[in-house]
């Protein structure tokens, strides 16, 4: 496939540099981490219970209407039958909510390794805005901590898909 450009930045999706909480938000603890990592060094760890929702909105604004996107993020679980999703709040011009799009099947998170949790939708005709929501469920007891890392939410190119399409890429 072509090149997918992320909307959201380096400090965002990889978590290498920079202040997440200018970025996410969460009513759980979560900090850069650097015991763990996907790709390159740092991680996102967050310590909660039961389950744990990380919001992104500060990033992406605007976002073209009418067009596919892919969201996804990969996570690490430390046990068993962990479950990730994503869900997307969108925005009119005019700051008005739109509606909930919900990945509805939870994907299982493989134990003690990273797992992509990936989710492709299409924007609304009237959407120019996204609150983006990572979701982790834990079936364990107390307090757990999961890492997050490599955050993305992108659209394909046209030329890209029409490549694909025709076999010249």
């Amino acid at each position: 496939g072509g090149e997918m450009a992320n909307l959201l930045p380096p400090e965002a999706s990889g978590f290498e540099t920079g202040n997440v909480e200018d970025h996410w938000l969460s009513v759980d603890d979560f900090e850069r981490d650097s015991t763990r990592a996907r790709t390159g060094s740092w991680s996102l760890r967050v310590d909660f219970e039961l389950q744990t929702f990380l919001a992104n909105s500060a990033d992406l604004n605007p976002v073209e209407p009418d067009t596919e996107f892919a969201a996804g993020f990969w996570a690490y679980a430390p046990g068993s039958d962990w479950e990730g999703f994503i869900s997307i709040d969108w925005y009119d011009a005019d700051d008005n909510y739109l509606y909930e799009d919900i990945q509805e099947t939870p994907v299982v998170l493989a134990a003690n390794t990273w797992t992509e949790v990936r989710y492709e939708t299409t924007s609304p005709p009237d959407a120019a805005r996204a609150l983006l929501w990572l979701v982790i469920w834990t079936p364990d007891d107390g307090l757990v901590s999961a890492w997050i890392d490599d955050v993305y939410f992108e659209t394909e190119s046209a030329e890209t898909i029409t490549g694909e399409l025709d076999g010249t890429l």
